[in-house]
């Protein structure tokens, strides 16, 4: 009859010594099916571990990454624990075998903390070699842990003991095959890891898992013995191996869908700050001024361009007194306008107003304004751009077109070819024709049926050389009256050196052609007149 455990353990040092008497090791076997499963859960589990790493390196707060720290080295710790009890599902003694609930509970421990440094070491950009290495020890001293403590835990008609250089070799394994799954972690210079490097790491991490719980396995040898005083609390296999796995399993799916959320989350959030971001560098590097107004008129934000336009800081001032409405534009002339009125009006088209620069100095200003209603908040958006300089060249244009419409002397804008763009009423009353009846025909200078093929040839060459010409012009106009004018053709050239149109001047000169014909005629009579008179004076002498 063999010995009872108690004395045989009197005599042991731990599991590695032998005990006289034991017997052959009974003999073991293993499900294929569940081998391959307890790897896929080992997989899973560092896979959500390392989607939990890259939660940790991109959260911006420590509470957060704290968080998201515990979460990942329970998951790996949790997925170590449930593939050992999956594996040991696989294993098939030929004894009745449970499990002491306290025992197996406590296991989890050692490979949560081991965990824990493995993710703070690939919570890191770069490693150097030295911390790879205790990362790789520590998640295998945590693997080896959980395992030999969770095999403490078997309750049998048996006793175990250890092959030395196979327990041993398992520690070896797990620490090679973790530190090979953290390398790969690190390979390609990338802070973030593509998803087929996460896939192989997860993998090797799992191999490097099941590698030592079989090899551990492998050293492990179960004598038959007759168990006495064995009363702890326990468990059947199957029943203690699914809880714990389908509990795991639950887990893991919702940390790794958290992750997944969470990402999601945080690219969110950063598109919005990217979006601030950009809203705000656009509106910093604006060339319009853009200020906030509130109803009360009271500048709330002002950008760079709106303060260098009025010379001075701008938040806090009341709008109504940097603006008022322009003379030019609707409302009272030249009166201090209600802001909200004003800004109310500014949202259906621009308006121009006149604007006080620090100092006192009146500058004239295009404003546009939108409402904004930001929950119980109402802002008004105002556009500001300084159109001064634009009101004075107008201004300039406005002069220099009434200038050109009430000039005496005809003036004629043509196209390259001498196609009539624009004629002011001088030119249209010694054409005999509008405008209308103008633009878009032949310039007269140019026509053929009044001027000689040599005469328009002449004037062409003139302005390809000299870009002028100058002369005198006779012919009948569109109401069939005879003229006589005095020509400037000038051509407008761009910067290339190219004619873009040419713009004539008229004078008209057909009543001076008259007079002159007049006096001519009258100079004739009167020197046939005395020449009559000379003529009878020598007949009557």
């Amino acid at each position: 009859m063999s010995r009872p455990l108690a004395a045989e353990q009197e005599m042991d040092f731990w599991r590695f010594s032998i005990v006289e008497g034991l017997g052959e090791p009974l003999r073991a076997s293993y499900d294929p099916a569940l081998v391959v499963l307890s790897i896929l859960v080992a997989s899973f589990g560092a896979l959500t571990a390392l989607a939990v790493v890259n939660r940790v390196v991109h959260n911006r707060t420590a509470r957060g990454r704290l968080g998201w720290h515990a979460t990942g080295s329970l998951a790996m710790g949790l997925g170590v624990w449930a593939m050992h009890f999956t594996a040991m599902l696989a294993f098939t003694l030929p004894v009745p075998t449970s499990y002491d609930l306290t025992t197996t509970a406590a296991s989890v421990i050692p490979a949560i903390l081991g965990s824990a440094v493995a993710l703070a070491v690939m919570s890191r950009p770069t490693i150097e070699w030295w911390r790879l290495q205790v990362g790789g020890l520590s998640l295998a001293v945590g693997i080896g842990a959980m395992h030999y403590l969770g095999m403490e835990g078997v309750r049998n008609a048996a006793v175990m003991r250890y092959v030395p250089a196979l327990f041993v070799l398992s520690i070896i394994v797990a620490h090679l095959l973790a530190t090979v799954a953290l390398y790969v972690r690190f390979t390609g210079g990338s802070e973030r890891p593509g998803r087929q490097r996460r896939l192989l790491s997860a993998l090797v991490m799992g191999l490097a898992v099941s590698g030592m719980h079989y090899t551990a396995m492998a050293a492990a040898r179960f004598h038959a013995v007759d168990i006495q005083g064995v009363s702890a609390p326990t468990l059947p296999p199957d029943i203690l191996g699914l809880t714990i796995v389908l509990i795991v399993a639950l887990f893991l799916a919702l940390a790794l869908l958290g992750t997944v959320f969470d990402q999601m989350l945080s690219a969110a959030q950063q598109a919005s700050k990217d979006s601030e971001a950009r809203l705000a560098a656009a509106v910093e590097t604006m060339v319009e001024g853009l200020l906030a107004v509130d109803p009360d008129g009271t500048i709330t934000t002002a950008n760079p361009a709106a303060e260098k336009m009025f010379g001075m800081e701008l938040l806090g001032t009341r709008v109504d007194a940097l603006l008022r409405r322009h003379p030019a534009s609707a409302g009272p002339e030249g009166s201090v306008a209600d802001v909200v009125e004003l800004l109310e009006e500014s949202q259906a088209q621009s308006s121009v107003v006149t604007g006080t620069r620090e100092g006192g100095a009146d500058f004239i200003v295009d404003i546009r304004s939108g409402k904004m209603v930001i929950g119980d908040d109402v802002l008004y958006s105002v556009v500001l751009r300084d159109i001064t300089e634009t009101k004075a060249a107008e201004e300039e244009r406005n002069r220099l077109a009434a200038a050109i419409d009430q000039a005496g002397e005809g003036l004629v804008v043509t196209d390259p070819q001498g196609i009539i763009q624009y004629v002011n009423p001088a030119f249209a009353a010694q054409s005999g024709s509008s405008k209308d009846e103008l633009v878009g025909t032949p310039a007269r200078v140019f026509d053929q049926a009044q001027h000689t093929t040599a005469e328009i040839d002449e004037i062409w060459a003139s302005l390809h050389s000299a870009k002028a010409w100058t002369g005198s012009l006779s012919g009948v106009n569109n109401s069939g009256a005879a003229y006589d004018a005095e020509v400037t053709i000038s051509a407008v050239v761009n910067d290339a050196g190219d004619v873009v149109s040419l713009v004539a001047v008229e004078r008209d000169v057909t009543a001076q052609r008259a007079l002159e014909r007049q006096l001519g005629q009258s100079q004739k009579l009167e020197a046939i007149g005395q020449l009559a008179a000379g003529i009878a004076h020598e007949i009557n002498t």
